[in-house]
């Protein structure tokens, strides 16, 4: 079940049938608009639906044993809300891809879906994959782009991305699903692409309460992730801060091991953007912005931080466009990576 972006309509999986329902905003209540067959499109199970942050589109994730799993995309009427098929992506047969998708996330700036997949024949084999497609934002169609594998593991259940769309959180299990796995990864805001920043083992034989829990979300703050099952809720945080727990639940901080400098988002960007970069122990750093000529432009950070993950934002509202560089500089660490100002 998902929203429009808007929340003027609700978006709702029977299973094999995706249903348009018009939702009224002061009231709350729901009344029918639409109701998709999958069979009519080749499709049949549905197992995860995400609508892109320009409401323009819709795409369907599906899987049925025995045939091939599929991404379709439907493209959305922004003031009715219904939906008429556009095209789809084959994940075992175009892309050779062997596990049907498990959930769906477009990222914040619209530019990729991210579609965590798992093993559906249940031998604990399958090696999970995060699938990372380009999105065409006028037609929706999407383009493979990396396929990234959690070795050692069964399935991906569930994505996140954070609000900044700079962290991807993934939720795996194995071990016959009774053990979990929660990952960690830096999406770069111009590729899309991820790379693995920490991997963490979240649950074991009903270690923190959990046996076969599969919905993970990551609060508005990104500060906690939230892991669901039927005894109850488990929380995690990503190491931006401590809190207290959920009752009877652990928060463990998952900092990081290594220092990082994340690619800015957006980019390129008029006139600001956001910096991240995580850090594994206090200390002092510096983080600067230069020119193409090493020349200092903006001075953004010089002094003590603590452990964990930070945000800065860079304002460049007196720059002129073009390239320039930001850099994140410690004691026997230094990171460099571009960034680009349009007016």
């Amino acid at each position: 079940m998902t929203f429009s972006p808007n929340g003027s309509h609700l978006y709702f999986n029977d299973g094999t049938n995706l249903r348009v329902y018009q939702r009224d905003p002061l009231a709350g209540t729901i009344s029918p608009v639409q109701k998709l067959p999958g069979q009519e499109y080749g499709l049949h199970e549905l197992i995860s639906l995400a609508v892109s942050p320009d409401g323009r589109h819709l795409y369907w994730n599906n899987f049925t044993n025995g045939r091939p799993q599929v991404i379709a995309t439907f493209e959305r009427n922004i003031q009715t809300g219904e939906l008429s098929f556009g095209s789809k992506v084959t994940l075992n047969g175009e892309y050779t891809y062997p596990w049907g998708a498990m959930a769906i996330k477009v990222s914040p700036d619209g530019r990729h879906v991210y579609a965590a997949t798992g093993d559906f024949e249940a031998d604990y084999d399958g090696e999970p994959r995060i699938l990372i497609f380009n999105r065409d934002a006028i037609t929706g169609e999407l383009t493979s782009q990396q396929n990234v594998l959690i070795t050692g593991w069964s399935e991906t259940r569930d994505l996140e991305i954070s609000s900044d769309g700079l962290k991807v959180y993934a939720l795996v299990s194995g071990e016959g699903y009774g053990a979990g796995l929660l990952a960690f990864f830096d999406r770069d805001g111009d590729t899309g692409e991820l790379t693995l920043r920490e991997r963490f083992q979240s649950w074991k034989e009903g270690v923190y309460g959990m046996f076969s829990p599969r919905d993970l979300s990551l609060s508005p703050d990104g500060r906690f992730i939230y892991i669901a099952d039927v005894n109850g809720v488990a929380t995690f945080a990503t190491g931006r801060s401590n809190t207290t727990a959920v009752a009877g639940n652990p928060v463990d901080q998952a900092l990081p091991t290594t220092p990082s400098l994340s690619q800015n988002y957006p980019n390129p960007f008029n006139p600001s953007t956001t910096i991240g970069f995580d850090l594994p122990h206090a200390g002092r750093f510096k983080l600067a912005v230069y020119n193409l000529r090493g020349e200092l432009v903006s001075q953004l950070v010089d002094g003590e931080l603590a452990a964990g993950s930070h945000r800065i934002k860079f304002d460049a509202s007196g720059l002129a466009s073009g390239i320039y560089f930001y850099r994140l500089e410690s004691e026997g660490f230094a990171a460099t990576r571009k960034l680009a100002v349009i007016r």
